[in-house]
């Protein structure tokens, strides 16, 4: 269910709902595709400090590890890659049925603002994951349990 890692600018290879990782440093991150070269995810807002090596951040999702403040953003794919590769990875459609891509649009549009993130709770998987299954999973942090 996981796709090869291609170029974001590549996105024909995307469908509307697919579940994309961006593989980073440290860590994936994940939105959802929602066609025409758009994503949605969670991000740093705009007033957000997005610097990296200051002891206490993170570059989980570019933000703060302690009051973390982020927002549910839908834009341009090219503005998620960072000059990195991208895949689609609904490898979790062996345990979850979908949502059709126009309810996982109109969930998207009711999330986009303020976002309660957490790393372990909350993170941008559990974010995609949601949008996508209607569900909060994710596997990064929940490697010991068997839900797949």
């Amino acid at each position: 269910m996981a796709s090869a890692y291609v170029s974001p600018r590549r996105v024909e290879k995307f469908l509307e709902g697919d579940l994309i990782e961006f593989p980073r440093l440290f860590y994936n991150h994940y939105g959802v595709y929602l066609g025409n070269d758009i994503i949605i995810h969670i991000t740093p807002c705009d007033d957000e400090d997005r610097s990296d090596s200051r002891f206490f951040r993170s570059k989980f999702c570019g933000i703060t590890l302690f009051k973390p403040k982020v927002c549910v953003k839908i834009e341009p794919i090219s503005n998620v890659e960072n000059s990195c590769q991208a895949r689609r990875n609904n490898e979790m459609d062996r345990c979850y049925k979908p949502l059709d891509p126009s309810k996982m649009k109109e969930k998207a549009e009711t999330m986009v603002g303020a976002y309660d993130y957490n790393l372990f709770t909350n993170n941008c998987k559990h974010f995609a994951v949601n949008v996508r299954y209607g569900v909060k999973r994710s596997k990064q942090i929940e490697k010991n349990n068997n839900y797949y």
